[in-house]
């Protein structure tokens, strides 16, 4: 406290003083409050670990887009980028169900469709 000199009487001493202060207070609660930022700002997006039949370039252009989204919502949080977020994960979850659940029912109807085969045709198809 010694250091700041309340009794100023001129503008510059007025100055000095303000700056003073205020560095003594960041001083004090910058080691509280500081935020560090490690590592880049850009993410790697991957391609999931096993690549299914069913997932595309269109599921991998949305998941990217998505994971994009959630990178600059994890960075910014407002609202704007809250209800992107939002956006863009209810329409790449909602592609992705309708790419495995069609695919799922094409894969019952060819193993439907091998009831009415016969036996060896039923293997010459599995093999290739």
């Amino acid at each position: 406290m010694n250091a700041l000199n309340f009794h100023s009487n001129t503008k510059d001493d007025v100055n000095d003083t303000e700056i003073k202060f205020l560095d003594v207070i960041n001083s004090v609660t910058e080691p509280i409050f500081k935020k560090t930022v490690t590592g880049t700002t850009q993410t790697k997006l991957k391609e999931p670990y096993v690549s299914k039949d069913w997932f595309g370039q269109e599921c991998y252009r949305l998941q990217r887009d998505y994971k994009t989204v959630w990178a600059s919502f994890n960075m910014f949080k407002t609202d704007e980028n809250r209800r992107r977020l939002q956006d863009s994960k209810r329409v790449y979850k909602s592609y992705i169900k309708k790419r495995k659940h069609a695919f799922h029912k094409l894969k019952m109807k060819e193993i439907e469709s091998l009831k009415t085969k016969k036996l060896k045709e039923i293997f010459l198809q599995t093999e290739t």
